[in-house]
Order: structure tokens, then C-alpha cells, then sequence
């Protein structure tokens, strides 16, 4: 990934290529995860506030080096005279979030990445991960093995009620 300052930056990108807008977030990444109808949210370190200028050159980043719960870099460090006032988010907002895409979606194993706009409260939605690492998740191994346990009676029971009924011959 690449973030970008300025159309200097851009005249230097590769395409094809995605291009999203970077909003600030006091560094702070919330991630969702859904297993059926449980969600979950474990927060992590995320980019620090950056902001557009002429004299910043572009910066190449992986973000395994970034989101990850160990992940310590200098693009993750926010300068506390540069953070703005974050409140934690609204656990109704998150679990709205989560039901909407399983809903939408029509899966049950899934993360949502969300950040929130310190200034205005706004919350954006950045990416969703069909099967993501499910890192942070408590008890993640029974909880999967649940799930996959009820899809699977759900399956035997849809296909015992869906069996071929022998028809008596004619004689």
C-alpha cells in the first residue's frame, strides 16, 4: 500500500490501482468479527493522523506492519499534539455494522474494518475480509468449531426433509 500527500504522489502511482480516501483516526482501528450471529470487536494500532502536503514524499507501507497486535511502527505513533478528543464507539453502532453485512452478505464468517472520525463522530467502514484471522477473538477454535457444527445440522436437517420418497410401482 501506498498513502499519498499530494498530485506529485499520484503522477508516481502504478495502475491499475484502488484509490481511497484517507480520513485521520488517532491511530486507532476497530476490527469486527462475525462468527453467525456473534460479533466481536477487538481494537488495534492503525495509521497515525496524516495530512496533505506538498512536501511530503509518498510512503510505501505493508499492513501486516501496521494492524497487527504486536505491530510497532512510526506510521502508528500519533503525536498526542495531533491526536483530536476519540470516544470509544458505540457497541449498537459496531453490532448495527456487523448485522448489516451478514445480512447483505449472506455469510456468517467474516471482518468489517472501521475507523472513527474523531471530529465528527462518523465511522468508516474500510474493508471486509471473508474469513479473516480471527486474531483477539476469544476462545476463536470452539467458537468456529460451533458454528460449523450448527451450519452442518442445519444442512442434515434441510436434506432429511428434502429426501426422495419411493414411489410404489405398478404391477
Amino acid at each position: 500500500m501506498t498513502l499519498v500527500f499530494n498530485e506529485r504522489g499520484l503522477l508516481q502511482c502504478h495502475f491499475p490501482c484502488l484509490i481511497q480516501s484517507f480520513v485521520n483516526h488517532n491511530a486507532i482501528l476497530y476490527k469486527l468479527f462475525a462468527i453467525g450471529e456473534q460479533s466481536f470487536m477487538v481494537k488495534r494500532p492503525s495509521i497515525k493522523n496524516l495530512f496533505a502536503s506538498e512536501d511530503i514524499d509518498s510512503i510505501d507501507f505493508h499492513s501486516d506492519d501496521i494492524s497487527k497486535p504486536e505491530s510497532s511502527s512510526q506510521l502508528t505513533l500519533q503525536n498526542l499534539d495531533e491526536a483530536e478528543v476519540t470516544q470509544e464507539p458505540c457497541p449498537d453502532v459496531l453490532n448495527s455494522i456487523t448485522k448489516s453485512v451478514h445480512r447483505k452478505l449472506k455469510v456468517g464468517l467474516f471482518g468489517v474494518d472501521v475507523v472513527v472520525v474523531p471530529t465528527t463522530g462518523q465511522y468508516a467502514i474500510i474493508d471486509i475480509n471473508v474469513f479473516p484471522g480471527y486474531d483477539g477473538v476469544p476462545d476463536f477454535p470452539d467458537r468456529i468449531a460451533a458454528y460449523i457444527r450448527q451450519q452442518l445440522d442445519k444442512l442434515d436437517n434441510h436434506d432429511s426433509s428434502q429426501k426422495w420418497k419411493s414411489v410404489p410401482q405398478k404391477k
